[in-house]
Parts: structure tokens; sequence; C-alpha cells
């Protein structure tokens, strides 16, 4: 008998958020391989300029089931009124940093404004999707029962669905995977504890994520940094039986929709511009300003070869970053640097499989790595990782043997890469062949299915022994 699985998560189409990528391969391959597959996700006017269909990349045997939620920010936006707060800090001016600004913006910040950030975070307390947690809750309990449903995986973040599974896994006979995509309580980009709210969350973090991963039966991590840092705060006793890496990946099947790629070095030293692209969200804790400042003095340097050098940011950008525009007006980078509206999914692998270079952006952190690096992956195409020493990230594209590796917090890193590459002396290579193939989509949806069945169905020993 086909054993039946259903994903709980906010990542599926049309939000073309990356996350959804990592659902919807894992999805299809467990398919492939004799699964029911059962999805329970939002609404799709939830995600009214998202562009993702599912019927793309997955069978309509996929049975998936949709909800609404309640929004805690229409709540906000009336608290607001109430207290006479009518509206939001104006943007950073150009040519002036984000956290300047923001500092600013809060300078004399006292018990009102610890008031109301405490409110704020209640309010979205996980995160801005908690008014789904009662949908999920119901939804779930009527899919588990009616389809005996053998397997539930909640991906996260957000982290919002995880309670009412938590609730949940403890009537019913399921076996819980909580998938981390990226950390929860201990997030590296989240560290300040200095008002009542930041100490607040924190503590309720502790909380929520200590709940899931006591009650779930098995704990995936997207790195093994990421598995490794759970089991030093746990113990590595507690998590060892039941905790598993299962890094993202790419769906090969892709690569025969994408265009004519080629190297095109030959090309370059004609004199034509090498194109270096980033896709995906841009905000305060990914800021590629360092990028700027150091393409800004190597132009200087070499003017003419500078000219060469053209940076393509695809996807959105945060308020927070709205003065880069400015900056880069200041910098006299007008014909170098641009920043694109979102595209469709098979729209940016067409785009990143035509650039000579692709951008991997991701300081602040050691333990993560976006997930854009596996359609880098299969762009083919070399990969300029500008990320913290020893993350991994580095780890990951020294290991594919086809990149150039920066340090967001040492400029003469950055400054080398575009020295480097307008001298001729980076020659474009694919990855590894040998290291490619284990973050195929049907590797990785064969080990997950090792993972499921190796647990056997069987509740965690815990509960076992209740």
């Amino acid at each position: 008998m086909a054993k039946r699985i259903l994903f709980v998560t906010a990542h599926f189409p049309p939000n073309d958020a990356i996350g959804t990528q990592r659902m919807t391969k894992l999805m299809k391959y467990l398919h492939r391989r004799g699964w029911q597959v059962f999805v329970l996700t939002l609404r799709e006017d939830y995600f009214p300029n998202a562009r993702g269909d599912y019927r793309v990349y997955l069978p309509d045997s996929v049975r998936v089931y949709r909800t609404g939620k309640l929004d805690p920010f229409e709540i906000w936006d009336w608290l607001k009124r109430r207290l006479g707060r009518t509206g939001r800090a104006e943007a950073p001016a150009p040519g002036r940093s984000s956290s300047k600004s923001e500092h600013s913006s809060k300078s004399g910040s006292g018990w009102w404004f610890e008031l109301k950030e405490l409110v704020t975070r209640i309010l979205q307390y996980p995160d801005r999707y908690n008014g789904w947690i009662p949908f999920i809750f119901w939804k779930a309990w009527r899919i588990i029962r009616n389809h005996r449903i053998d397997y539930v995986l909640v991906s996260s973040p957000p982290h919002s669905p995880h309670l009412p599974i938590n609730w949940l896994h403890r009537w019913l006979r399921f076996t819980y995977i909580a998938d981390f995509r990226d950390p929860w309580a201990r997030s590296q980009w989240v560290r300040e504890r200095d008002h009542l709210y930041q100490r607040l969350q924190h503590r309720l973090d502790d909380v929520f994520e200590g709940q899931t991963v006591r009650e779930a039966d098995l704990l995936i991590y997207n790195t093994d940094h990421l598995r490794e840092d759970f089991e030093q705060f746990y113990g590595t006793a507690q998590l060892a039986s039941r905790a598993f890496t299962l890094t993202n990946g790419f769906d090969p099947e892709m690569k025969v929709l994408l265009g004519n790629g080629r190297m095109r070095e030959e090309e370059a030293a004609a004199g034509r511009q090498f194109i270096i692209r980033h896709t995906g969200n841009l905000y305060k804790k990914r800021n590629p300003e360092p990028i700027l400042q150091a393409l800004a003095e190597v132009k200087a340097r070499y003017p003419e070869a500078g000219r060469r050098v053209r940076l393509e940011f695809i996807g959105p950008l945060d308020e927070a970053l709205h003065y880069l525009h400015g900056l880069v007006e200041s910098l006299g980078l007008e014909k170098q640097v641009a920043f694109l509206p979102s595209r469709p999914y098979l729209e940016i692998l067409n785009q990143l499989h035509q650039a000579d270079w692709l951008l991997l952006l991701q300081p602040g952190t050691t333990i993560q790595v976006p997930a854009k690096f596996f359609d880098y992956l299969l762009s083919g195409r070399p990969i300029w990782a500008v990320v913290e020493p020893e993350s991994v990230g580095e780890r990951l594209v020294r290991e594919m043997g086809n990149g150039f590796v920066s340090y967001s917090s040492r400029p003469e890193t950055l400054r080398a890469f575009f020295q480097q590459l307008i001298a001729g002396r980076l020659k474009p290579s694919r990855p590894r062949s040998e290291a490619l193939e284990r973050f195929s989509a049907q590797h990785l949806a064969e080990q997950l299915e090792e993972i499921l069945l190796a647990s056997n169905g069987q509740k965690s020993e815990k509960r076992a022994s209740q």
C-alpha cells in the first residue's frame, strides 16, 4: 500500500518564494516513487502578484487543500489608527545608509515605543502567518483522519505551522517531520535583546522551538551546519537518532526548458560586458552596498575595464535599501548596476543560464546558504560567493570547484574579484559532476524516503513509552 504524506507549508504555488522550490521538488519525486502526496497551503488569492503554477511541477493526482487565514496586520492597522500612529517611517534618503535612518527613527524611544513594539510583536508572533494557525489545526485534523495520513511534514520558516501540528501530534497517530530550512530561536541575524519586546520574542522562540524539537519524530535540516547548531544546543544524544540533513537541490528536468547557455569568455575578451546576476530579495541583512563600493573603486582605478562589468539584481528591493538607487548614481555606476523586478521562475532560470557569473550573497551568518545556490548549480554558470569565512556557502562553492569566494567584511576580497575578472584571470568552469549529483532532486527525494521508511511510521520513543 502506498504511503501517504501531508505537506503543511505556505511555500506552494502560486507563492513564488524560493522555499516553494524545495517543497515542489520533494513532492514531485516522492510521488514518482509511489507516494500519495497531500498538500495543505493557503488560498491562491493571498499571492495576487505571484506567477507560480503547481500544475507545471506536479501531477493532478497530488491533492491540494487551501484555507484562508486571519490577518494580524489588519488588526494592528486598526490599533495604530486608534493610537494615533498615522503611517510608517519614511524611506531613507538617497545616499544615506538604512542603519542610520533606522537609528534616527527610533531615537528618543521610551515606554511608548516599547509598548507599540511589544503589541506589534505579539500580534505577529511567531510570524505574520500566525493567523493561519486555527485553520491549519482544523483542516489538518480532517485530512489526517479522513485519509489516514502516515506522515506530516511541516517546513519552516514561517514557523507558525509547527504550533498546530505540535498539538495535533499529541492526539492523532502520524509520524511528524519538522523541516527547518532556516534557524528559529538562534538566528545569527537576530541577536538584539536590548528591549523588552526583543527579550520576549527570544524567550518565546526558545519555548516553541523546544516544544517542536521534543514533539517531532524526525528533524530535518537543510545544512549540516544548521543540524550541528541544534545538536549542540539540545544535546547530540537527544537528537542523534532523529536528526538528519537534507539539503536543497535542483531539478535536472528543468534543464531542457532552458535556453542555449554557453561559456562566453571569447565574447568577453572582445570587449563585451561581463554580466553578473543575483536573484531574490535584497534587504538590510543582505545588502550589496559593499559590492557596489568595491566596483566603484575598481572602476576609478581602471576606467575602461571597469565599464565592462554589469551587476543585475533581479527581485524585490526592501524599502530600507531604496537608498541604493541614489548611491548607484552618486558612485557613477548607472550603466554598471541595475535593480530589476521579479520574474517567473522559468524566466529566472533562463536569466541565470545567460549570465557570465552568478552572485551568491550571504553575509552575517555561517550556517545558512540561500536556496538559489541550487538553481545556480542547475544553470552551470560560475558562482561568486560573498559570504562569511568558514561558512556553509564558502564550503559548498569550493566543493563545486566553479567559483570565487570573497568575504563580505573584507573589501579587498571584493575588489580582487573584479580585478581578476576584468584582467581575464577568471576562467569560467562548470561544477564538478561528482559533487553535483548529490544535489539532484531525485537523489534528495530518495534520501527523504529512506529517512521516513526507516522510522517505520513509529512514534518517538517518548510517545511510545506513554
